[in-house]
């Protein structure tokens, strides 16, 4: 059965000629390529569990790995991202086991195959398989890439299960893999993903016993949990992709160690204009008694309003929960195309005070200056009216909460008179107490996450 956004069958016809030639040119290009240092290949796996479309991810993050290991014979050989995508595949595979001493002709590590296959329970929990698959169609039917998928095992057109069964088997799979792939796209998600896995055993055992990679393991404290998990239980032949899911399901992050930066599976994508929000959101939640972390919710800081609309635009059309977009008023004049853009399930904030200074209550502010900025003297609410007062008198209008902040800072001598809104912000974040101190605003942006109820 073929895809149904597939408009018709796909042929090598369709594909240029030099996607075939070159096809035919590169099989051995794998064997040319230098090993790879460790860090290089820790670098590379980051990339791969980082939280980006995986269309384009992982090709980014192959070409990244390869190119620089490559010794070319031939002008254009080194340009790996023409080469089709398994044969980016395996030579990421080969690479990882140059790095790490595991013969490239050695079968994949049953732990190895496991782990790929969690970590795709994980991704089709984040992004919706079928958009991501279209994605990578989409990539092969551009006429570079298009001509093979599995090293030329099979062409484009090949999406039903009998098909896919037998590229599994071809790399040594016997149990019935597709089975429970009720939805083609996840069919052709498995049979991409465990063509190649990646010996992921072998790197976190070098990540343990090497020193200077010790401080690099943070990233991989969960996988290093989910290996453990898997060796613990049924080798990957009894694996199913239900118990896939559940697995992924009941590795999230429990809250216990809040790690923001690193939340797997993504159930709840949060953008926010910048680092102000990613520092004082978190310690907002806790003050609610909840963990973002917890609930599947990555925060992404955009670096302003337009940057945050194209974050936005990016994202939407395959990430698979709910998006909740926080905008300064400031940003109403574009906030209408946003909201025009909003997908049913998604939510656009936008602060009525102003920024997000202007949110905080006055006794969070000056709790805040008082106990982790050090000022002068202790400072109190006839200050703050004090400083507000002064700057009326010279610029002949009222203060917004930040001027008010920056005349504090100037004339209390706040950490070297200069006002810096990241530190406020963990000043902020150090200072709240309990569920007081959470704005309105931030709370109807919990609330459209379904984190708080209505």
């Amino acid at each position: 059965m073929l895809l149904s956004w597939i408009p018709r069958p796909l042929t090598l016809d369709d594909a240029p000629a030099t996607a075939a030639s070159r096809l035919d040119s590169c099989p051995d290009i794998a064997d040319r390529c230098r090993a790879p240092s460790l860090l290089r290949v820790m670098s590379h796996a980051n990339r791969l569990l980082g939280f980006k479309p995986p269309a384009q991810r992982i090709p980014d993050a192959h070409i990244r790995l390869i190119a620089p290991t490559l010794t070319p014979t031939r002008r254009g050989e080194a340009d790996c991202s023409q080469w089709p995508p398994a044969l980016r595949d395996e030579t990421a595979q080969r690479l990882w086991r140059l790095a790490l001493g595991t013969p490239h002709e050695s079968a994949p590590d049953t732990a190895d195959q496991a782990l790929t296959l969690l970590l795709l329970a994980q991704e089709t929990r984040q992004f919706d398989p079928r958009a991501w698959a279209a994605q990578e169609i989409a990539q092969l039917a551009d006429g570079a890439s298009f001509s093979a998928v599995h090293s030329g095992r099979y062409l484009a057109e090949n999406f039903d299960r009998a098909s896919l069964s037998a590229i599994l088997q071809a790399h040594g799979y016997h149990a019935p893999y597709l089975e429970a792939f009720n939805d083609p796209a996840i069919g052709w998600l498995a049979a991409r993903w465990l063509s190649y896995p990646l010996p992921w055993r072998a790197l976190l055992e070098a990540l343990t016993s090497d020193d200077r990679a010790r401080a690099a393991l943070a990233p991989f404290s969960r996988l290093i949990w989910l290996l453990d998990m898997i060796t613990r239980d049924a080798p990957i032949e009894k694996i199913t992709w239900d118990e896939a899911l559940q697995r992924a399901d009941a590795a999230q992050d429990t809250g216990a160690n809040e790690t923001p930066s690193f939340v797997r599976p993504v159930r709840k994508l949060i953008l926010v204009e910048g680092v102000t929000e990613t520092l004082v959101l978190p310690a907002f939640a806790r003050a609610l008694g909840l963990s973002l972390s917890g609930a599947g919710a990555f925060m992404m800081a955009a670096g302003g309003k337009k940057p945050l609309a194209r974050l936005y635009e990016e994202y939407a059309p395959i990430t698979a929960g709910p998006i909740a977009a926080l905008l300064d008023n400031d940003a109403r004049d574009g906030a209408q195309a946003l909201q025009n853009a909003l997908r049913p399930q998604d939510t656009l904030i936008i602060l009525s005070p102003g920024e997000m200074e202007d949110a905080y209550p006055l006794a969070l502010m000056l709790r805040a200056l008082n106990q982790e900025l050090t000022p002068s003297r202790p400072l109190s609410e006839s200050d703050w009216q004090a400083a507000q007062a002064e700057w009326r008198q010279e610029k002949g209008r009222s203060p917004r909460t930040v001027e008010t902040l920056q005349a504090l800072w100037k004339r209390y001598g706040l950490e070297g008179g200069t006002f810096d809104k990241a530190r406020f912000a963990q000043a902020i974040a150090a200072a709240i107490t309990g569920p007081q101190d959470v704005p309105g605003d931030v709370r109807r942006l919990f609330s459209a996450l379904g984190l708080l109820g209505a």
